[in-house]
């Protein structure tokens, strides 16, 4: 009799169970929990009115753990910025002690000094557990940075000494909604030529300020080539951090003008669009460029800078000269005339060895707990390349009292980190040589950085030595061997594949052996082409750069013997539809979808879907040569094939022959050997296809409408058979 009970039983939750599943009604309704909200006093973010959060700075929690422990902040005001009395920094601290045993109030606290640009603001007692808020006032002598590249330096060192004397743990968190206020005025940039880049471009800038390239409305063949070699010329100056969208002087808005510093390429025509700016050129001749620096007319915190000169050869010559990276005025900062330029000449050559004591460098100690940094500069000049086993050998030696295990240093060239070594015994008993590979790929035209960091760790934080036994010295002696050997067009043997740019238009030094080719009637695609050229000239090697230009519907048999870049959208540009046959997926004449005829299937798109191109092969002018096409059905595909080709992730994605972009998504294969399975443009774009009308189908429910009915039915039989076991077991009893 209980089996029977326990069947029945089980059959009826068994069913109940059923139930909920299938029917929302019964099921229990899920509850999102609503997010308690949490109270900050930090203001909105005003980095131009100078409120500046650490989370702005790029800095996220810092945390410190006692004993002793630091941290760094590091940033750079814009450049239009004058820093004035007042400023202060408000820190958001939570601190806890954690302790063994109880403990005495005056036994648990640490002190947090604090330094701006090695000056002293303050010294603060922690000994409140939790979170709190302080303010610290910033002396106007510590808004003095004494670098050259104006990057000021905030340091925090956290002394919790009594967890040496006491069993417990100190931990003190600067929450990343800390921030920075900087009072100031905007000033009047200084109209130097020699301090270019800036201030069109300031590196760890926390506040960015824009910057147009400007041209004329239709300007010349010459005159774009001029602009697109500027784009080159600041691309090399900021290493890529600077990337010049370009505009016509008709599509330059009046918040453009009074918000923005302006570059303007072109003849005197273009000042002629531009009444407002007054650049008195005095002394130039027919065929002579300039390069001219002034304070904006909208805006006395901007600055304008022109690229021209009487005549069109003059426009170009003054943009060539500005790629060299250093501009030579005369007696006035602002101005120079360039009465030549030639891309062919030698570059000046340097000694193979230098030392740091030659670069300007005495011997150097850094001294305390932590990381430190030491760093070095020297020049590579334009033109030139890395011989033959390029190196650094570092002279140095460090302390004794270091806790060998944990403490080392790491050699950093241009960001990238090229060496490192662990201290030990024997590195502490003498004098050290460390020789370490200068990689090539590390080096670049210009201004190199290398940077020593080191972090030295006591052996005993709560000894005496933890702060001030701790050191490590770079000798003068150290010695940069970089032999260097003319930069040459190089030939490569290599499978044409997108993965290998900028080869081959980086395989001429001076660019000139490449030929760019835009649309006449394309304004947005000759911005694309200047983004593209302004990574290009990041990349090329030679001293002076002189990329060739021309429009669709003017391109001489002697410019298509070039390496080519072709941009814009395909019906604009006749060229496109004559390479069909040597193209891996062809245009037809007047139409921007690519027809890919190598895949099995072929779908038909909307005439509207947006979608890039990126496309390599062999030239059908000169087999020797190549054509690389950045190509969009829409001018939004071709914004795509631009950051397909300067995003890092997404450049990695590019390769083969062939790639088709569709927003953040790259679909690359290669048409020569046959991998291809499927339509990529299909595949990349869902279009808008026709609709298809479908049963309406219930959003809380999949299941079939008599399942429901079936189970409540089947639960009350069960209940009947249970209530007929019960009543025939009370009749035999």
């Amino acid at each position: 009799m209980k089996k029977i009970l326990s069947v029945c039983l089980f059959i009826v939750i068994a069913i109940s169970l059923m139930a909920a599943n299938v029917t929302p009604g019964l099921a229990q309704a899920s509850v999102t929990p609503t997010p308690s909200a949490t109270l900050s006093q930090t203001p909105a973010p005003d980095l131009a009115g100078g409120v500046i959060p650490f989370v702005a700075l790029g800095t996220k929690d810092l945390v410190m753990r006692g004993p002793f422990d630091s941290a760094e902040v590091r940033y750079t005001p814009p450049a239009s910025w004058q820093l004035s009395p007042g400023a202060a920094l408000t820190l958001s601290i939570e601190a806890s002690f954690s302790a063994k045993e109880p403990l005495d109030q005056r036994s648990s606290g640490a002190a947090l000094e604090i330094t701006l640009n090695d000056r002293l603001i303050a010294t603060l007692f922690i000994n409140q557990a939790g979170a709190q808020t302080i303010v610290v006032p910033i002396s106007t002598e510590a808004l003095v940075s004494h670098r050259s590249d104006g990057r000021h330096t905030l340091r925090f060192f956290l002394d919790a000494a009594y967890d040496c004397r006491f069993p417990q743990e100190t931990t003190l968190i600067l929450r990343s909604n800390s921030f920075l206020e900087l009072p100031h005025t905007l000033v009047a940039p200084a109209a130097d030529l020699v301090t270019l880049p800036r201030p069109f471009y300031q590196d760890s800038s926390f506040l960015p300020e824009a910057v147009y390239l400007v041209t004329a409305d239709q300007p010349s063949a010459a005159e774009l080539q001029a602009a697109l070699t500027t784009s080159a010329a600041f691309g090399r100056m900021s290493q890529g951090g600077l990337v010049l969208p370009l505009l016509t002087v008709s599509a330059l808005t009046e918040e453009q003008k009074s918000q923005a510093h302006l570059i303007l390429v072109g003849t005197p025509a273009l000042l002629a669009a531009l009444p407002q700016v007054i650049l008195p050129a005095t002394g130039v001749q027919a065929g002579d460029g300039v390069i001219q620096m002034a304070v904006s007319p909208w805006n006395p915190a901007r600055a304008i800078l022109y690229i021209g000169g009487a005549d069109e050869v003059g426009a170009l010559k003054a943009a060539q000269a500005l790629t060299f990276g250093i501009v030579q005025p005369g007696a006035d900062a602002s101005f120079a005339v360039i009465s030549q330029v030639n891309p062919q000449a030698q570059a000046t050559s340097v000694a193979p060895d230098r030392s740091f004591g030659d670069l300007g460098y005495p011997t150097r100690t850094v001294t305390g707990y932590g990381v430190s940094s030491l760093e070095y500069r020297f020049y590579l000049p334009p033109g030139q390349v890395p011989g033959i086993d390029p190196y650094l050998n570092l002279v140095y030696s460090h302390s004794a009292l270091v806790d060998l295990g944990n403490s080392g240093l790491v050699v950093i060239l241009n960001e990238q980190r090229i060496g490192s070594v662990q201290f030990t015994a024997d590195t502490a008993k003498q004098v050290n040589v460390l020789k370490i590979l200068l990689h090539p790929e590390a080096l670049r035209p210009g201004d190199n950085k290398l940077v020593i960091q080191t972090d030295m760790r006591p052996t005993n934080f709560c000894s005496d030595f933890a702060t001030n036994g701790l050191w490590f010295t770079a000798n003068a002696s150290s010695l940069v061997h970089l032999p260097l050997i003319p930069a040459e067009a190089g030939i490569s043997t290599q499978l044409l594949n997108l993965s290998l740019y900028p080869f081959p238009f980086t395989s001429t030094p001076s660019l000139d052996g490449m030929g760019l080719i835009v649309s006449a009637t394309d304004p947005a695609s000759w911005s694309i082409a200047s983004q593209l050229m302004a990574d290009l000239g990041r990349r090329a090697t030679g001293k002076i750069l002189a990329p060739q230009v021309a429009y669709a519907d003017a391109v001489s048999d002697e410019f298509r013997q070039k390496s080519l870049m072709i941009v814009g959208q395909p019906a604009q540009i006749p060229l496109v539809s004559e390479m069909a046959d040597a193209m891996p997926a062809p245009f037809e004449a007047g139409t921007n979808q690519a027809l890919e005829r190598s895949m099995p299937v072929t779908y038909r798109l909307p005439e509207n879907a947006s979608l890039g191109y990126i496309e390599i092969f062999s030239s059908p002018w000169n087999a020797a040569e190549t054509v690389i096409t950045f190509l969009g059905s829409t001018p939004e595909g071709l914004g795509w094939v631009l950051t397909a080709m300067t995003d890092p992730v997404l450049h990695g994605k590019v390769t083969g022959n062939y790639a088709v972009i569709n927003r953040q998504q790259v679909l690359a294969t290669d048409t020569r050997i046959g991998v291809t399975s499927t339509n990529l443009s299909a595949t990349a774009v869902p279009g808008q296809l026709p609709t298809v009308s479908l049963p309406a189908v219930s959003p809380t429910s999949a299941h079939p409408s008599w399942i429901f009915p079936a189970i409540v039915t089947l639960s009350v039989l069960t209940v009947l058979l249970l209530l007929l076991v019960l009543w025939s077991a009370a009749r035999k009893k």
